[in-house]
């Protein structure tokens, strides 16, 4: 196994590719998946261990919930914030992440940047703006 380096360019290159709404091509949905994995991978190795452990409860929490399609959503954790990214295929799933989080009690904020998507007709709605405080 490699060590995977983040730097500046790389995370830019990255954030660019991942900030193209392409939805229900899967090869596209493949490469965002792979990208979202470079970058949680990278993070979690510069995440201070408050941090570290907020990520592990709720990867734990998320993982324990079958109701929840977790494959396209990535997460990150900066300063007790965390972050959600990726694409979820029904809103019930985006509330479920919500209260997971409230639940963790070092947890001061959710930046919600989930897409919803609807894999029979490709449409789609972009992420909600702003930070929701815990």
């Amino acid at each position: 196994m490699s060590t995977i380096q983040l730097n500046e360019p790389i995370a830019r290159a990255i954030a660019r590719v991942l900030g193209v709404h392409v939805v229900g091509v899967p090869a596209v949905d493949s490469f965002h998946r792979l990208l979202s994995d470079i970058v949680t991978s990278a993070l979690d190795e510069i995440e201070a261990p408050a941090d570290a452990e907020i990520h592990n409860v709720i990867a734990k929490c998320i993982a324990a919930e079958p109701d929840v399609d977790h494959a396209l959503i990535a997460f990150t954790v900066c300063h007790g914030k965390v972050t959600f990214r990726g694409a979820i295929t029904d809103e019930r799933h985006r509330q479920k992440l919500l209260a997971i989080t409230a639940g963790v009690p070092s947890v001061a904020s959710v930046n919600d940047q989930l897409v919803w998507y609807d894999a029979a007709t490709g449409a789609f709605r972009p992420p909600h703006d702003g930070f929701r405080v815990h």
